[in-house]
């Protein structure tokens, strides 16, 4: 098998085994090759490949969804996936994205055009003496944003604690040519892992959780990456949790975020903690810094099977409808839908 490609098929069809899934991305599809679905669907996980799926019409006129393609294998686990839209020199009617995925200490990076992908180049992170890091250090989640001057970047959280940028190219003829990306530095983020990374684009902001239990608010600024003035909140010290979990209070740890509310100077942003509680922040940009504040949080009221009550948010997911929002919560017993009021 070469380094990346698709498993062959059997009987004509890709053969999938029961692994975890970590991380779900979607693309647009081009116009000329959309179906059932008008994007592609990916999935990663535990068997070390991203699937993309279609959807097809069976003859009872039911959705049947299926695997369409795998990219991979990675070097380990694919823990999350990011993309971007990027432009396409030769032809102006082509939509071109990049799709980013994590594999172990590694970044795989793919080039998608018209709904085709192919591999690129390989990111990896620099060894650092004083974070404790080394190029084995594991990546755990990723994150693109386009700054006010159109340049778009890559940011990258993992168990060293730092947060990792490189700036990517303007288009896919680039990065095919030249098949690495530029390190626009890292900088320390959380004391233990960095578990999610988000971009608001109301207030101009990277946000980030960590086995700390603290979110950490960066504005985006034309400076040097760790010069980035950050606003905190540590969850471990909120007493407005302490009614919610039975655990002692430095023992939550951030695992997962997802923006509820964006709007002119305001976001809110929802945590998923090692205790089962959904916590929410809200951040309000005045004048030229980020303030962020406790609202609250919801306990999921689910018994596991030994009976304890306890459970682990892994990921979470959010949409947003008229003036209430709805959060999908991934944890250790399942799926839970909350819906929270945004007014």
């Amino acid at each position: 098998m070469d380094e990346h490609s698709t498993p062959a098929p059997v009987d004509g069809k890709i053969q999938l085994k029961p692994y975890p899934v970590y991380a779900i991305q979607c693309i647009p599809k081009h116009q000329a090759t959309r179906g059932l679905f008008s994007h592609d669907l990916l999935t990663a996980g535990g068997d070390r490949y991203i699937t993309i799926w279609e959807a097809s019409r069976t003859e009872e006129n039911e959705t049947n969804v299926h695997p369409k393609q795998q990219l991979g294998p990675h070097t380990g686990w694919v823990k999350d996936l990011a993309s971007y839209e990027c432009a396409s020199s030769n032809n102006s009617s082509d939509e071109s994205y990049m799709l980013f995925s994590i594999g172990c200490n590694c970044i795989e990076v793919w080039t998608c055009v018209n709904n085709e992908y192919n591999h690129t180049c390989k990111l990896q992170i620099g060894s650092s003496v004083e974070m404790g890091s080394t190029l084995s250090s594991d990546l755990l989640c990723l994150s693109t944003y386009t700054n006010q001057q159109y340049e778009s970047y890559l940011i990258a959280g993992g168990v060293d604690g730092r947060l990792h940028r490189w700036k990517l190219p303007s288009s896919i003829e680039q990065a095919n040519r030249e098949r690495s990306f530029v390190n626009a530095g890292a900088t320390a983020a959380h004391d233990g892992r960095v578990n999610g990374v988000v971009i608001c684009k109301a207030l101009n902001m990277v946000a980030s959780i960590g086995n700390d239990g603290c979110i950490n608010c960066r504005q985006i600024r034309d400076l040097q990456f760790e010069e980035w003035e950050v606003s905190s909140l540590d969850l471990n010290v909120e007493e407005d949790l302490e009614d919610l979990t039975d655990v002692t209070s430095s023992s939550i740890k951030a695992n997962a975020l997802c923006i509820v509310l964006e709007e002119a100077n305001r976001a809110v942003i929802a945590i998923g903690t090692s205790c089962g509680t959904v916590c929410f922040v809200n951040i309000i940009k005045e004048y030229d810094y980020l303030k962020t504040t406790l609202l609250g949080g919801i306990t999921i009221p689910i018994q596991t099977k030994n009976g304890d009550g306890g459970i682990i948010i892994h990921t979470m997911s959010s949409f947003r409808s008229h003036e209430s929002g709805t959060i999908v919560v991934g944890h250790s017993n399942g799926l839970s839908v909350l819906r929270v009021d945004l007014k």
